[in-house]
């Protein structure tokens, strides 16, 4: 059997020459593929807790076509701790490059030590006018970090300091036993409390006897989260679209209040006084016809306190 060496990769095309005392028969080609031996550098990693966060695996190749196996790695290299199939101890990940007889299989130890599994709660929803407080992790003794906290070490936390919007809060716990930083974190949504502001602080009506809905007479702006208003006061008949019903026997300046309250429980509440005036009667002298040389005349009506307007008939009346 013929051999040989080759220096280069790449396709090469041997042939047999087949020959005896009879003469030579046909050649046979035969087409040999060779690869270059492949590369691989695994570097060692430290240990690692069970609840650390995913990290990629530091190696080099010279054959990107490798793909790793094994509990809790990406093919392309990347190992998180809490996968599922990790256990605490080692953790053996096979590293698989080349082909057929290049075909070059490694191996990584990494060692996952144990952590204390920590609990902060559930993520939480509160109003920006709520008091300070103090939030609880166990195991007790980490750091918290995040918008609003006072105090890294009792996880007091301030709502006001936070302002509102959605604020991620972290907790750390050193497990000196294993020689692990365990991480938690969790969402704390502030509201921020409804904005009420009407036109006027006023709204003037008749006291006619008659039933007005307060929001087609005085505009109303309101900024808040998904929620309710309601309207209470003296006069108010229903609350949800806020009717007032007028008294004709009343005459003076009334409080109601537009209270807005968000599905989180956020409230505010704003203050509309109604001032109710008499109906006045009115009456004036019949119409009356002047010459433009005619002198001033005085227009009688009573009550006599009140402001004329004029409208100019610009039509010449004929003969």
């Amino acid at each position: 059997v013929p051999n040989g060496i080759v220096l280069q990769t790449g396709n090469y095309t041997a042939t047999l020459e087949v020959s005896n005392i009879c003469g030579s028969g046909s050649d046979v080609d035969s087409t040999i593929q060779v690869f270059e031996q492949p590369r691989v550098i695994l570097r060692p990693v430290d240990p690692v807790c069970r609840t650390g966060s995913p990290f990629e695996i530091d190696f080099s190749t010279n054959d990107t076509t490798g793909l790793w196996t094994g509990s809790g790695v990406t093919p392309d290299g990347f190992f998180d701790p809490q996968a599922s199939g990790v256990v605490v101890g080692t953790n053996t990940l096979p590293y698989t490059v080349g082909v057929d007889a290049c075909q070059v299989v490694r191996t990584l130890d990494i060692i996952v030590r144990d952590a204390n599994a920590l609990d902060i709660g559930r993520d939480t929803a509160i109003c920006e006018e709520t008091n300070r407080f103090f939030l609880m992790g166990t195991p007790v003794g980490g750091v918290w970090r995040g918008p609003g906290i006072l105090d890294s070490l009792s996880g007091e936390f301030d709502p006001d300091v936070a302002g509102a919007g959605l604020h991620e809060i972290n907790y750390a716990f050193f497990d000196a036993g294993n020689d692990c930083l365990a991480q938690a974190t969790k969402d704390i949504e502030v509201q921020a409390l409804p904005e009420i502001n009407f036109a006027a602080d006023t709204l003037f009506l008749c006291a006619s006897g008659d039933s007005y809905r307060i929001e087609d007479n005085i505009e109303l702006d309101l900024e808040a989260a998904n929620g309710r208003g309601i309207w209470t006061g003296q006069g108010i008949t229903d609350s949800l679209r806020g009717v007032f019903q007028t008294n004709d026997n009343f005459l003076g300046t009334v409080n109601v209040f537009y209270t807005y309250r968000t599905s989180l429980g956020c409230q505010s509440s704003e203050r509309l006084r109604i001032t109710l005036s008499e109906i006045i009667d009115v009456s004036a002298q019949r119409d009356v016809a002047a010459c433009v040389t005619d002198s001033t005349t005085r227009l009688l009506v009573t009550p006599d306190f009140g402001n004329w307007s004029a409208i100019n008939n610009t039509n010449p009346i004929e003969e």
